[in-house]
């Protein structure tokens, strides 16, 4: 009768668990009311698997079939279901609480998950890289090598995983076949890194809603910053001491006709020692007077300009003079174009494809 009875028990967990990972996906496809029911179906498999026993203490995940392996998921599914529920009915101030609350609750989830991954002794959950995440404060970051090596690895395994559920969806294969074990054993990696990732993005989240419930009891508004950010304000220049050499090297100086000095008003503070406002300065070596009369007339400018644009539509004219005398299949173009080549040859083998790509991280 007690086999007949753990027979039956555990054709109930497997389906609990089949039902609770189909609420998952929909979850994750955006129907949120099926989280109150997921959430019911794994309460009610986790009762089931311990009373089963399934899993006792000092056991390595070789000791176990591929079946049983999928049950440690079920901290995993648990927290996936409660981090996506938000209380939005309720009071603001009940509704920050009952959202605390939830994510401290996952936390746990998410932690018992990582503990049980990592003392069955799975390859990808050594203490030394598992241990860092079992003990973040809620709010700490990672850095940013960090966060990048994390994210390859989630790609890596998404990429496994779905290249596994490809071949089993064209084979029918046994429960016990090694694929289906490979494949449990990449969910379960993929699950762990989706794990650890949650638990640093809820602590962020635990920390904020601290402060908005402490701001809330202490009569402030949370909507605003208990210390309002001062406006940074551009520290002023100091003032631009002038100098007859100052002045000499001025553009409008070294171009002027004998006799005739359109930074006049420049040349006559240099004289006599004083100070002038920086930006001042730049308006009166462009022609312009701030202080007094126009240093120069307009044809005075409209020369300038006419000269500046003469000399560069001639340099414009010799760069394309030179490239039209050069005839594009002489040995000369030919090695330029061999050995720009090969330069970009070597740049490659330098530098592999996707190098500095911080995928969207910062």
């Amino acid at each position: 009768m007690s086999f007949a009875n753990n027979t039956r028990q555990d054709e109930s967990l497997n389906k609990l668990f089949e039902s609770a990972m189909e609420h998952l996906q929909k979850v994750y496809k955006g129907n949120m009311k099926e989280i109150d029911r997921g959430i019911s179906l794994v309460e009610r498999a986790a009762t089931f698997l311990l009373q089963l026993n399934v899993f006792g203490e000092n056991e390595e995940h070789t000791e176990h079939s591929t079946i049983s392996l999928r049950y440690l998921a079920l901290p995993f599914i648990h927290a996936e279901l409660l981090s996506r529920k938000f209380p939005v009915d309720l009071d603001p101030e009940d509704r920050d609480k009952e959202r605390l609350h939830c994510i401290y609750r996952c936390c746990e989830l998410y932690r018992q998950f990582i503990e049980n991954l990592r003392d069955m002794e799975f390859p990808f959950a050594p203490p030394t890289v598992v241990n860092y995440y079992l003990n973040l404060s809620p709010g700490a970051r990672r850095e940013r090598d960090s966060k990048i090596s994390h994210l390859k690895a989630t790609k890596a395994a998404e990429a496994m995983l779905e290249k596994i559920e490809n071949v089993i969806k064209n084979k029918d294969l046994d429960e016990d076949d090694e694929t289906q074990r490979e494949h449990v054993m990449t969910l379960l990696h993929w699950y762990l890194l989706k794990a650890c990732d949650q638990i640093e993005s809820l602590g962020v989240e635990h920390c904020m809603l601290e402060n908005v419930i402490k701001m809330r009891e202490a009569g402030e508004d949370p909507r605003f910053s208990r210390e309002t950010p001062k406006p940074q304000t551009d520290r002023p220049e100091p003032p631009l001491v002038l100098t007859s050499d100052l002045v000499k090297a001025s553009y409008h100086f070294r171009n002027c006709t004998a006799g005739v000095y359109p930074c006049y008003g420049l040349w006559q503070i240099a004289v006599s020692g004083k100070t002038i406002d920086r930006s001042n300065f730049k308006l009166l070596t462009r022609g312009y007077g701030p202080i007094g009369e126009p240093t120069m007339s307009l044809a005075e400018l409209a020369e300038i300009e006419m000269k500046e644009a003469r000399e560069v539509a001639g340099r414009q004219r010799e760069a394309e003079a030179k490239e039209q005398a050069i005839d594009p299949d002489s040995e000369e173009v030919c090695d330029a174009e061999t050995y720009k080549a090969r330069e970009y040859d070597e740049w490659k083998d330098s530098h592999r494809r996707g190098e500095g790509n911080r995928y969207n991280m910062g």
